[in-house]
C-alpha cells in the first residue's frame, strides 16, 4: 500500500458511490413496510432503490420522508464532507417534514445526525450533509447548480411549480450528480388535477423511472391506520349511502381495501390518503377573489382564452341550460 500509484487509484474511488453502502444500512432496510399495491414496491423497495429518478407516489402517512430519509443515510459513509439536498416549496418546510425522521433515526439507530440550522443542514459525525432547501424561483433554483450532490430529492411535487420542478431537477442539479454517480429521486400525493411533470413521473402511464406506489396501510408503524382511515371519512362526511356499496361489503374498510369501490370515495381522501390519481373538478373552477380581480390589468396578456359551455338546452327541455362564453387573459409569467 506504499506505492503511490496505487494510493492514488484508491484516492480516486473515494467518494464514489457505486455500490458502497453505509454499515448497518441492510438492517434498517429490513425494517421498512415491504407491502405496496399489486405491482409497485414500497416503501422498502423504494428506500432500497439504486436506479436513477425513484419515484414515490404514497398517501399521507405511509413513510415517505422516512424512506427519503433511509436514501440519504444510505450513502452517507462512502461520502465524507459531501453534501445531498431535499427540496420542496421552502427551506422552512424541507426542515418540518425532514427533522421528525431525522430525530427518529438517531433514536432507533443511534447515529448522531446533528442540525446545522444556519446552515439549513443535517450533519452526520463524519461531516456528510443533507441540505435542506426551497424552490419557490429560479434563484432558488440556480443556486444547487454549483455543487456536488451525492443525491437529491424533491418531495410534495404537486404542490411545486411545474416549469421550474423540471428545471430544478434536470438542469440544476442532476448534470451535477455525475461527480458522485448519485442518484436524484421524488415524492409526493397526486394533486388535484391528473397533468403536469409530476403526474408524468407518478402516473405509472410512463415507464422512464421506477415508480413506488403505496399508502399508510402498507405501514406497520401505524397500527391503528384503518379506525383512522374511518374516522377520516366520517369527518369529510365521505361515506357513501348503503345502498351504493356493491355486495358483500360490510364495512366502510370493505369500501377502502377494493380500488373498484374508491369511485364512491371523497376525490380528496383518494388522492391524499390512498395516494391515487383521481380528477377532482372542483379543481377547475377559477374563485373570483380580491386579490386577483382587477380594474385594470397588472400586466399586458400574452395569452387570451375563450371558453364555450355549449349546455344541454334543448326542445324538450328548454329550460334547463344555456349556452355560455368565457374570454379570460393572462400572462404566462403570472400563476393567475
Amino acid at each position: 500500500m506504499t506505492d503511490p500509484r496505487v494510493k492514488a487509484v484508491i484516492k480516486q474511488g473515494l467518494g464514489r458511490m457505486g455500490g458502497v453502502m453505509t454499515p448497518g444500512w441492510q438492517r434498517i432496510l429490513d425494517g421498512m413496510p415491504r407491502l405496496a399495491h399489486a405491482g409497485y414496491g414500497g416503501a422498502r423497495a423504494y428506500a432500497g432503490c439504486l436506479r436513477q429518478g425513484a419515484i414515490a407516489r404514497a398517501g399521507r402517512g405511509a413513510g415517505k420522508s422516512t424512506g427519503t430519509l433511509g436514501r440519504f443515510h444510505a450513502p452517507s459513509s462512502a461520502h465524507p464532507k459531501q453534501s445531498s439536498v431535499f427540496v420542496t416549496i421552502s427551506s422552512e418546510r424541507s426542515r418540518d417534514i425532514l427533522s421528525p425522521a431525522v430525530w427518529k433515526f438517531n433514536e432507533l439507530y443511534n447515529l448522531g445526525i446533528e442540525e446545522k440550522r444556519g446552515d439549513g443542514a443535517f450533519e452526520w459525525p463524519n461531516g456528510y450533509r443533507v441540505m435542506y432547501r426551497g424552490c419557490k424561483d429560479i434563484n432558488e433554483c440556480n443556486k444547487r447548480r454549483g455543487t456536488p450532490w451525492v443525491r437529491a430529492h424533491w418531495d410534495e411535487c404537486a404542490s411545486l411549480n411545474d416549469k421550474l420542478f423540471k428545471y430544478d431537477i434536470h438542469e440544476c442539479v442532476e448534470p451535477r450528480l455525475v461527480d458522485f454517480n448519485g442518484l436524484w429521486s421524488a415524492s409526493g400525493t397526486p394533486g388535484p388535477l391528473p397533468k403536469g411533470y409530476w403526474y408524468d413521473l407518478s402516473s405509472g402511464d410512463e415507464h422512464t423511472y421506477p415508480l413506488f406506489v403505496w399508502d399508510a396501510r402498507q405501514n406497520h408503524h401505524m397500527a391503528n391506520v384503518m379506525r383512522y382511515f374511518a374516522e377520516t371519512l366520517q369527518r369529510m362526511s365521505g361515506i357513501p349511502d348503503r345502498k351504493l356499496w356493491p355486495a358483500g361489503a360490510t364495512s366502510i374498510m370493505d369500501l377502502i381495501n377494493d380500488p373498484k369501490c374508491w369511485h364512491l370515495l371523497p376525490n380528496t381522501f383518494v388522492r391524499e390518503y390512498l395516494g391515487q390519481w383521481v380528477l377532482d373538478l372542483r379543481a377547475l373552477i377559477y374563485k373570483l377573489q380580491p386579490k386577483n380581480t382587477y380594474s385594470e390589468f397588472p400586466i399586458v396578456p400574452d395569452r387570451w382564452t375563450i371558453g364555450i359551455d355549449l349546455g344541454s338546452h334543448s326542445e324538450e327541455r328548454p329550460d334547463l341550460d344555456h349556452a355560455a362564453v368565457c374570454v379570460c387573459a393572462s400572462h404566462s409569467s403570472l400563476p393567475f
